[in-house]
């Protein structure tokens, strides 16, 4: 008879010692699919998290030192070249009066200033990745975003828009502040309106019309470049606040970064880099957590089930002397008599996994449920309370967690749980059963008698 028919014969036999052990490994499977599932699906949120708020650092001119250099097309090319970048936008900020359209009141107006005319006009090469717009503190409500490839295109708040009863595909007259007397005004078409989401309530009397969110106005590169080019009677290649370098990956930002550092350091080329991802690094301390919770709670998992199983197997074992000297009397080998029992202890390994692996993929909903509540409990959310919107104080994307932590059982982690249990089930057999295999056949028939 072999080892297989044994092995059943076995299992049937000692109905009450197999289930007993086969509930055992039953929870330890279904404790580490969980906690592992768990610990897939927030590292995999801290890679969207990263992508959606913290995977850009920005380039921009070095003031502090005394430098009047900006951020230039040959430095964005050389970046844009020697790295992995996925995506940049360079950004402007200049000043435009308004003229007819009428902006939301602030300090200028209150003292009849003509400044109460003066608008912010921001230029993009892409809107949509504007520190405003990927962190969800301005929202596109209406129209499309503004490319690379527009010409006196703008982004126009709700507020505004309604204010002048415009709306996508109108157009706007501004003229640049700060250059000569006289100089043409500049129609824009609206490309699109947008949606204030995390407003500011806290603006004082002293608030100018220019730093009010409300009338601020996107726009293209192009059009600044020439606009202001005009005015100063000179050509423009470079962005006045700086850009945004997109990237796909924590460890790859860091390398960028530093890189870069050292570079404008060594240099003195009179810019500096920034590392925009103090939000993303705030907002990923709950992930972390959670993460590290399941990997400890795993190695507690296995450590404790190696030692149950162990001890559990090495009593039994006690008391299957009798029927190994018999298998030893009828000439079965010592080898023979292990594969037996690791072919035991397997089949209700897998019996385990298989239930737990079906039982999981039912649950993953509910365990994503309860993974989101525990992450609401967190400290997750910040509120902005400044005077005014800036680049430091933009809000994050609005979410009861502030990410979504999504729970996949995939095929990976039934490899690494399969693995992780058959490798306990086999190291568990083979040191309960070395106490009796290395044992002399005399010895385990003196024993018997």
């Amino acid at each position: 008879m072999d080892c297989k028919k044994r092995s059943v014969l076995y299992l049937l036999r000692k109905r009450n010692r197999s289930v007993i052990l086969w509930l055992i490994l039953f929870v330890i499977t279904t404790l580490m699919l969980a906690c592992i599932t768990i610990g897939h699906g927030a590292e995999a949120a801290m890679e969207r998290l990263f992508q959606a708020m913290g995977g850009y650092f920005k380039i921009e001119a070095d003031h502090k030192q005394g430098s009047n250099k900006y951020v230039n097309d040959e430095l964005v090319n050389h970046i844009m070249d020697s790295y992995e970048i996925q995506e940049f936008n360079g950004m402007d900020t200049v000043y435009f009066m308004a003229g007819d359209m009428e902006l939301a009141p602030g300090r200028f107006t209150q003292e009849g200033d003509e400044k109460a005319k003066l608008a912010r006009l921001m230029g993009n090469t892409d809107t949509s990745l504007n520190e405003y717009f990927i962190l969800q503190s301005l929202l596109l409500a209406k129209g499309r975003h503004i490319t690379a490839e527009d010409s006196y295109k703008a982004l126009l708040s709700q507020e505004l828009a309604e204010k002048n009863g415009l709306s996508a595909g109108d157009t706007i007259s501004l003229s640049y502040y700060g250059g000569d007397a006289g100089l043409d005004w500049h129609t824009f078409e609206i490309a699109g309106i947008f949606q204030i989401k995390s407003r500011q309530n806290s603006y004082t009397s002293n608030t100018a019309e220019c730093d009010m969110v409300e009338n601020f106005i996107f726009t293209d590169t192009r059009s600044i470049r020439e606009m202001v080019g005009r005015a100063l009677e000179r050509e423009i290649d470079s962005y006045r606040s700086g850009a945004l370098f997109f990237v796909d990956h924590p460890q790859t930002l860091e390398r960028i970064v530093s890189d870069l550092a050292a570079q404008s350091e060594q240099g003195k080329e009179g810019w500096q880099v920034v590392k925009n991802n103090k939000q993303y690094q705030e907002s990923r301390i709950p992930l972390e957590r959670l993460k590290s919770l399941t990997t400890l709670i795993v190695a507690i998992v296995i450590v404790l089930g190696f030692l149950i199983v162990t001890l559990i197997l090495l009593l039994w074992m006690r008391e299957r002397v009798h029927e190994t000297g018999i298998y030893l009397s009828m000439g079965i080998s010592k080898i023979s008599i292990l594969m037996q029992h690791m072919m035991e202890n397997l089949i209700l390994a897998f019996l385990a996994f298989v239930l737990s692996c079906i039982l999981a993929a039912g649950a993953m909903p509910r365990l994503e449920q309860a993974v989101l509540a525990v992450m609401d409990d967190e400290s997750w959310s910040q509120t902005n309370e400044s005077g005014s919107l800036t680049e430091q104080d933009i809000a994050q994307p609005e979410s009861e967690s502030g990410i979504e932590v999504t729970m996949e059982l995939s095929f990976l982690t039934i490899l690494q749980i399969g693995l992780l249990e058959f490798c306990v089930v086999i190291l568990a057999t083979g040191i309960s059963s070395i106490s009796i295999l290395k044992m002399k056949p005399k010895s385990i028939l003196s024993t018997m008698s």
